[in-house]
């Protein structure tokens, strides 16, 4: 009777052994299976280690964004501009994008980039649009070197400039490495270098590559509450990040979006 018991334990231990070395192995295959999958978890996991408050690098600004009333068209200042980045930013590309907001709308503003001493480098007329692409024919942005912008309204009051830093250094070298990595102009590729400069808290590149792929693939509503993240991290952008969420609420009540593939 004992020989009996003992060889139904055996019998059992097995069992459970082979089903376990089973499941291992199919857990395995799946992962080399789908390595689109899995580097898609890789920078999932990545962004959210990214604390969002530091896309603003002044520390007297970071504390209070959440505090400042949302939709103000002003830096505390008379201007009726408020620059959409934080007071100091960082950018990775040499040739960022601007963004704005006027409450006159279609106004011809002008659009004023300056050194670190506060001399004037580039200047032009910007007329029906609230965004710019640092243009090819303008003094090319040195990595490591701070600068400011601001957009002058005709006839009105500056907003107070914003400053820009542009990566360098080893911290530049990793956003490239990172970016080589996810190389390709497929959306899921493209998703992964908007979560690098996530990641690495370049607000310029980040709003940038965001609003790229919102406006090519409409329907996938992660993005747009991803970018509202970015958004919300900043008091001049709260209102942004508030049309973002409400957009996604819309389409997915009306069933016109999805979330994003794994």
């Amino acid at each position: 009777m004992k020989t009996e018991i003992v060889i139904v334990i055996l019998l059992i231990s097995a069992c459970a052994t082979v089903a376990q070395q089973s499941n291992s192995s199919g857990q395995g295959k799946n992962a080399t299976s789908n390595p689109a999958g899995a580097a898609t978890a890789k920078v999932q996991a990545k962004k959210t280690q990214a604390d969002l408050s530091g896309f603003e690098l002044d520390p007297n600004k970071r504390k209070s964004t959440r505090a400042v009333a949302a939709g103000s068209l002003s830096r505390g200042d008379e201007s009726e501009v408020v620059l959409y980045s934080p007071s100091i930013g960082l950018a990775y590309s040499v040739r960022p994008v601007f963004y704005w907001a006027h409450v006159s709308g279609t106004a011809k503003v002008k659009f004023r980039l300056y050194d670190s001493e506060m001399n004037e480098l580039y200047e032009t007329d910007v007329t029906g649009q609230d965004t710019l692409t640092y243009p090819a024919d303008a003094p090319e942005l040195k990595t490591g070197a701070t600068y400011s912008w601001t957009i002058h309204p005709r006839g009105e009051q500056a907003a107070t400039p914003a400053r820009i830093v542009v990566m360098a250094g080893s911290d530049r070298r990793q956003v490239q490495q990172e970016l080589e990595s996810s190389a390709g102009n497929r959306m899921q590729q493209r998703i992964q270098q908007a979560r690098v400069f996530v990641e690495h808290l370049a607000w310029y590149d980040a709003i940038a590559a965001y609003t790229e792929l919102i406006s090519a693939y409409p329907n996938q509503l992660d993005w747009l509450d991803e970018r509202a993240e970015i958004y919300a991290a900043l008091a001049s952008t709260q209102e942004l990040a508030k049309r973002d969420r409400a957009q996604a609420a819309r389409l997915r009540s009306g069933g016109q979006g999805r979330s994003n593939p794994d």
